[in-house]
């Protein structure tokens, strides 16, 4: 809470330059990225979505549903022009034809019968097919199944937003089985809270300065924390995937019910129920890939990405960057569940009344301004290299949607994103979850598959321990 506090009074000042729909820093950091992190971060820093559809949609229904989205949501219809200095980047508007459409940004090519071998190649290659950077950073892929149906892959850029606006964008392409935008349940209670907060809060300045100087010193030496131990199957210490080298895109789905049934026992959330048992597949996993491994002795970092919610000033159809990198420091290799878990759910009491993630950001905008982009660039690299994982968990649809219009529905999504270090991306739909990973199988996680079994085996095993416990 006092970090949304700290947010909501500084917000004018750091995080938005010009009136809505203004740029936050992270929009500008994301469009110079290539310049910024060149030879360190995959080019182009690309979201991908897989959604798997029970029947291709026409090229002239995209093309009506599109072409509408790209003139209600601007940045859906602008160009990313990196700045010579990162507070320079900007958007400039253009206007998106149906040439450009049918040419580019909607593309039926792979509209073949494919195996589902060669459906993973196809996925596997769009994914790490570069954007035209002159032209609005977003393309769609069509894949047909000789079984019927297929897949639709979304790539667009994070430079045009975080997770969460982009979920919420998808009320603009997609709807319900009743034809009603598909609009998710939980944004709207993550708004309705934040306007509640800002209308009841009071500040107390006293508390916020001991926060403030208690954090700052943090973020100023986050790039200085000696390098993870004993965690060779995840990440050598002090290093980053190649950028030049191809992801290897791996996904596994289970029930989502078992992880609901055990956050009612426990009292507990959703997040803390998937990081606790993510941990103790890791565990699982590290003792299988390196044996005589001594779990307990390890040091693992994550990046957790925590997603602000919408700023009140922001437009339904405003697309931007608003969330925070959290640094932390798990409790991986504790055998104990109980205890994992309580040590979970106070590293993430702890990680929401930090203030590091928004000094990063300050600090971030204030070396931008002076234009110091190779400081940040330099610290940017040292922070990522001292973890072995970004880490999210997605909120999603509970209900099945369809692309464009009723009768195109998604059965099943997955999102990946080629990072610097593993990514590692939760998300629930329909009754399922997913953990899609985004590695490099030479270097760091060699049996992707092997992990979310753990995974999937971590949640039964507790399930069964709650059970006799009874």
């Amino acid at each position: 809470m006092l970090a949304l506090l700290l947010y909501r009074g500084i917000r004018g000042t750091v995080f938005r330059d010009t009136p809505a729909p203004g740029m936050t820093v992270l929009d500008k950091a994301l469009v110079n990225v290539d310049k910024l992190l060149g030879g360190a971060s995959p080019p182009g820093a690309r979201l991908v979505a897989v959604m798997h559809v029970r029947k291709i949609p026409s090229m002239q229904t995209a093309k009506r549903v599109l072409g509408r989205m790209a003139k209600l949501v601007p940045r859906f219809g602008s160009i990313a022009k990196p700045g010579k200095c990162m507070d320079e980047a900007c958007f400039m508007p253009t206007q998106i034809t149906e040439e450009d459409l049918e040419s580019y940004h909607l593309n039926f090519e792979h509209a073949k019968t494919l195996s589902e071998e060669e459906e993973r190649d196809a996925v596997h290659n769009i994914a790490h097919t570069a954007l035209d950077p002159n032209r609005p950073l977003w393309r769609m892929d069509f894949v047909s199944r000789n079984t019927g149906g297929g897949i639709v892959v979304f790539t667009v850029s994070h430079a045009l937003a975080d997770g969460l606006r982009l979920v919420k964008a998808a009320a603009q392409f997609c709807t319900f089985a009743d034809g009603s935008p598909a609009e998710l349940e939980l944004l709207k209670r993550m708004s309705a809270t934040k306007r509640k907060i800002s209308s009841k809060s009071s500040l107390n300045i006293f508390n916020l300065l001991r926060q403030v100087v208690q954090d700052f010193g943090t973020a100023l030496t986050l790039d200085q924390k000696p390098p993870e131990i004993g965690t060779e199957a995840f990440h050598k210490p002090s290093t980053l995937l190649p950028a030049t080298t191809k992801r290897d895109l791996v996904t596994g789905r289970m029930p989502f019910a078992p992880i609901l049934e055990i956050k009612k026992k426990l009292s507990c959330s959703v997040n803390d129920v998937i990081l606790c048992a993510f941990l103790g597949a890791l565990k699982s996993y590290s003792k299988q890939s390196v044996p005589g491994s001594r779990n307990s002795d390890h040091l693992l970092r994550a990046l957790c990405a925590v997603a602000l919610p919408d700023d009140l000033y922001r437009g339904a159809a405003d697309l931007y960057n608003d969330f925070l990198l959290v640094s932390l420091r798990l409790p991986f290799g504790v055998e104990n569940r109980e205890e994992r878990l309580k040590l979970i759910r106070e590293l993430m009491g702890r990680a929401k009344r930090s203030l590091v993630g928004i000094i990063q950001v300050y600090l971030t905008k204030f070396l931008s301004k002076i234009g110091l982009d190779k400081l940040i660039a330099e610290t940017q690299k040292k922070i990522f290299a001292l973890h072995s994982f970004v880490y999210s968990n997605v909120p999603g649809f509970q209900q099945p949607i369809h692309i464009f219009e009723p009768g195109h529905e998604v059965e099943k999504i997955e999102v990946y994103y080629p990072n610097m270090v593993n990514q590692c991306i939760f998300l629930s739909y329909r009754g399922d979850l997913s953990m899609s990973l985004t590695t490099d199988t030479e270097r760091a996680i060699r049996r992707p598959l092997d992990l979310f079994s753990h995974f999937r085996q971590e949640i039964e095993d507790w399930n069964k321990e709650l059970i006799r416990e009874k």
